[in-house]
């Protein structure tokens, strides 16, 4: 989980007040690792739900009215009840990380910080889905890819979540792991409503993501090298210092090269006397 961002869930009541709060840190970060300043997300959880009483401030006006409060008496009941309260504390955290988010992506940045980032975006969502999420986790991912901010580039990076959703890219050479029929509807179906139902599509129509070399090719790199390395090892011999050899080597050999030479001498008196 990143310590950095946080998931917000939306709230709707029966009164028709809506409210974000903060649901827990961020289990799915696309900009992992960031600070608080750097370039980053809030995900919102956004549901359809409608909760079947008042939110907290419809409620604690009904109480007011009810005990006969009014002018500063009521307000001042309403807005300390409230204060105190672990929905105001939930509302408060979830508004501060909507707008740390918010600040950090008004940051100018240079087109060098922005490939780096849609390059990184792409990277974690290649790492999240090679550790075989299940059906609900993968829906999450995908809905967080959906509400990245307008400096990403949203269909590259829904491709690349088709891509890694039907290819293992664990190994080096990709297999081919497709997706249950199932799964595969969930995400289209989610992808219509976010109008990237084509790019996801393409997705999972690429072709493997991990480039394989052709068998002559490794096979050409791997000659290159052998001679690159013969080269390496006669340049090493003939960097190789001469070393000399030992003093009391040298005064045998000296010895051992004077008695061949007197040797050869005699030899030579003795064939001149017999002539």
């Amino acid at each position: 989980m990143c310590r950095s961002c946080a998931v917000i869930t939306q709230a709707t009541f029966s009164c028709g007040h809506q409210a974000f709060y903060y649901y827990d840190k961020a289990r799915f970060c696309l900009f992992f690792p960031h600070r608080h300043t750097d370039f980053h997300m809030a995900s919102i959880a956004y549901s359809n739900k409608i909760y079947q009483e008042a939110c907290l401030e419809c409620v604690l006006k009904d109480e007011a009215n009810q005990k006969g409060l009014h002018g500063k008496q009521r307000h001042e009941y309403i807005r300390g009840h409230f204060a105190k309260s672990q929905d105001k504390a939930s509302r408060d955290l979830a508004k501060q990380h909507i707008d740390r988010a918010d600040a950090s992506q008004r940051v100018a940045l240079s087109a060098d910080q922005v490939a780096e980032l849609n390059a990184k975006a792409q990277s974690q969502v290649r790492y999240y889905l090679q550790r075989g999420l299940g059906k609900s986790s993968k829906v999450n991912l995908f809905k967080t890819v959906l509400q990245v901010p307008p400096a990403i580039d949203k269909k590259a990076l829904v491709r690349a979540f088709g891509t890694y959703c039907v290819w293992d890219t664990k190994k080096e050479a990709g297999v081919w792991r497709g997706l249950p029929s199932e799964e595969r509807t969930v995400l289209l179906n989610i992808a219509r409503r976010g109008a990237m139902i084509r790019a996801l599509e393409e997705g999972f129509k690429a072709e493997n993501p991990v480039e394989v070399k052709p068998k002559e090719e490794e096979k050409e790199q791997a000659e290159q090298a052998e001679k690159a390395e013969e080269v390496k090892t006669e340049d090493t011999k003939k960097e190789e210092p001469k070393t000399e050899k030992p003093a009391e080597v040298k005064t045998a050999e000296a010895k051992k090269t004077a008695t061949k030479k007197t040797g050869a001498k005699k030899t030579g008196a003795k064939k001149t006397g017999k002539k």
